[in-house]
């Protein structure tokens, strides 16, 4: 019926409809007057539909294949012309087939459920399509996704969102992140949400994903998340949301980290909002010591680290604009750490930074009551273009114990640094060891002491012997040192 600038429609059924859009570049032109027109539509079926929405050089923007729309009491009048979504409805239920959408990456859903409670996605691509630009991009697959809605309406130009659940299965594939410098309107993306948005709970299941910055991939195998009471809420005058979580649980049967000279990797992990738990971490390099020294314009350590375990106990959060670590203990168990130094790259000119400035440097308010480092070894190996091989530091049975590592930003903590370390010297005598210094002090004052005793002096020349071509005989009876050190203005 149509009366007046009213149109009225009843239990209309559109079968196997060709729907086309086409978009253009145009700027849109401002109505000078509003539209009256009235729509009211009752019981709308679109039964079999094939969808298309053209970009203007007239490649797909969006395909959907079988579609179906069952639509009551769509109405669109003067009070929802001005709404983010321009019409109101009672209820609807929708599905389609082999939906494509293309903008910067090509998706594809095998197939797509939609009520105004839940929506249901399965067989999802996501593949680059070379138009990226520096974007970040997907290249990834997913068996099922799946969200369940408290709430979801419109008013007063924005969008409403209570979400109670979303589930996703069986993530493969990899994320590459974009350029630094690629600037996007985060703050246009956003403006048509009533903030906050809760989630109350998303569950990842059986994923295996890559995330690659500047060529570093990170790989988390047989990933399993739970985060637990989302809100999402807009940052006043500046792009992006603040996001607050109360709780989640993060599980991996291993992890892979690739940098350009290291691959680190690590058995079973797991972490949720208050302690973290890693095995059997490794961290070698990717290339030789020869190789090493032909690539660093200067000198420069080298690692090769094993640990049995490494676990964390405490209170964090690493997701709000408010980045904290509050740890009352990590404890790292059963190190194997080699350290290597060659002095053929020149010698670095530049200020070497102390730990406590290096502890100021971190952004965020930091402090670990007590690292513990029990039962390692630690050996330092260095050599020079004349030595005939490295030098050789053992520290065996190295355990250290290290209070209030903190970065000087929490008010009312503590902020001077003790370090005591007990271990075996050269495997043949005790060395202990107490070092000091306080992050706050600019001055950057720090203390160092210890005392050895009873090495037989055949001890050091696994050091000596490379560098002078000499050997040591006889018995250290006791050594001991005690230096202190201040900034250089």
């Amino acid at each position: 019926m149509l009366a007046k600038n009213k149109i009225s429609l009843a239990n209309a059924i559109f079968y196997n409809p060709d729907l086309f859009v086409y978009t253009t570049n145009a700027v849109p032109i401002k109505a000078k007057k509003p539209f009256n027109l009235e729509l009211n539509l009752q019981d709308i079926r679109l039964n079999n539909a094939t969808v298309q929405v053209m970009k203007p050089d007239g490649s797909k923007l969006l395909y959907a294949h079988k579609a179906n729309l069952n639509i009551n009491q769509l109405h669109f009048d003067k009070e929802t012309r001005e709404e983010l979504i321009p019409v109101g409805y009672k209820d609807f239920q929708f599905s389609a087939q082999d939906i494509l959408y293309s903008n910067h990456q090509d998706f594809t859903v095998k197939s797509f459920t939609l009520t105004p409670k839940k929506g249901e996605l399965k067989t999802i691509s996501v593949v680059p399509n070379g138009l990226s630009n520096g974007k970040t991009a997907m290249d990834l697959t997913a068996d099922y996704i799946g969200f369940a809605m408290n709430k979801w309406d419109l008013a007063n130009k924005k969008m409403n969102l209570d979400i109670k659940e979303v589930l996703v299965d069986r993530v493969k594939g990899g994320i590459k992140a974009g350029e630094a410098n690629n600037k996007t309107d985060k703050q246009g993306d956003i403006q048509g949400i009533k903030f906050p948005v809760n989630i109350r709970k998303v569950t990842l299941r059986n994923s295996d994903i890559t995330y690659d910055k500047n060529n570093q991939p990170f790989t988390l195998n047989n990933l399993n998340a739970t985060i637990n009471d989302i809100q999402l809420n807009s940052k006043e005058g500046k792009p992006g949301m603040n996001v607050g979580i109360k709780s989640y649980t993060v599980t991996s049967d291993n992890f892979i980290y690739k940098t350009q000279f290291y691959r680190m990797t690590a058995g079973a992990f797991k972490a949720d909002q208050s302690s973290v738990n890693i095995s059997q971490f490794v961290m070698k390099p990717l290339i030789s010591r020869a190789q090493f020294i032909k690539m660093i314009p200067v000198e420069r350590d080298l690692y090769d680290i094993k640990a049995v375990q490494i676990t964390a106990n405490g209170t964090w959060d690493l997701f709000s604009d408010h980045k904290s670590i509050n740890a009352s203990h990590v404890t790292i168990q059963s190190a194997d750490a080699n350290i290597f130094r060659s002095k053929i790259p020149a010698d670095d000119p530049k200020e070497k930074p102390l730990y406590s400035r290096l502890l100021r440097s971190i952004k965020i308010p930091m402090i670990v009551n007590n690292l513990d480092l029990k039962n390692s070894l630690l050996v330092y190996e260095e050599d020079t273009p004349e030595s005939a091989g490295p030098g050789k530091l053992t520290f065996s049975n190295f355990n250290m114990n290290v209070k209030n590592l903190n970065s000087a930003k929490i008010k009312g903590k503590p902020t001077r640094v003790d370090i005591k370390i007990n271990c075996s010297f050269m495997n043949l005598a005790p060395l202990s060891v107490n070092w000091n210094f306080d992050v706050a002090d600019p001055r950057d004052i720090f203390t160092i002491s210890g005392r050895t005793i009873n090495l037989p002096a055949k001890g050091i020349n696994p050091f000596i012997r490379p560098y002078l071509h000499v050997t040591a005989t006889g018995t250290i009876q006791e050594m001991l040192f005690n230096f202190r050190g201040i900034l250089k203005d």
